[in-house]
């Protein structure tokens, strides 16, 4: 059973359809150090998806830079939970390390994981990765920002 549907999702992301790339939350664990905090999102590929159609006619193939969205929602969501976060909006600040590994296709279920948030200020790192089953796509460290709502 989810710990967040989309409706839930939706309040802590400002992104939507056709932008919005968590579907749901699985997992969330935001007690203890937040080196400790854990979140496992996600996201349906679906035939009808923007991407499909273009990427590439006739063998659709999800976008590196989709599946990286994908974890850096996923990255936000976790973040959204800091009591410093109130109000503010996280952004994404860059990738080290990013390694695509596989191919997500429609009918695919992206899962993703981030985890090992660091945090100094309004500025930080989490190790995120995206698996179909249990081969890993794409994974990497995310740096994020975070901005006043307005």
């Amino acid at each position: 059973m989810a710990v967040m549907e989309a409706k839930d999702v939706m309040r802590v992301l400002p992104q939507r359809h056709p932008y919005l790339m968590v579907d749901r939350v699985l997992e969330l664990e935001v007690e203890g150090e937040i080196g400790e905090w854990r979140v496992v999102a996600l996201k349906n590929a679906s035939a009808d998806a923007p991407w499909a159609g273009g990427h590439f006619p006739g063998d659709p193939i999800m976008p590196g830079t989709v599946v990286e969205e994908a974890m850096a929602q996923a990255g936000a969501v976790l973040l959204s939970y800091l009591p410093s976060s109130e109000g503010k909006i996280a952004f994404n600040a860059g990738w080290e390390e990013v390694r695509h590994r596989g191919q997500v296709r429609p009918g695919d279920q992206l899962i993703i994981e981030a985890c090992e948030l660091r945090m100094k200020g309004d500025l930080g790192k989490g190790k995120v990765r995206a698996l179909v089953g249990d081969s890993v796509v794409s994974e990497g460290v995310l740096k994020f920002g975070r901005l006043l709502r307005e």
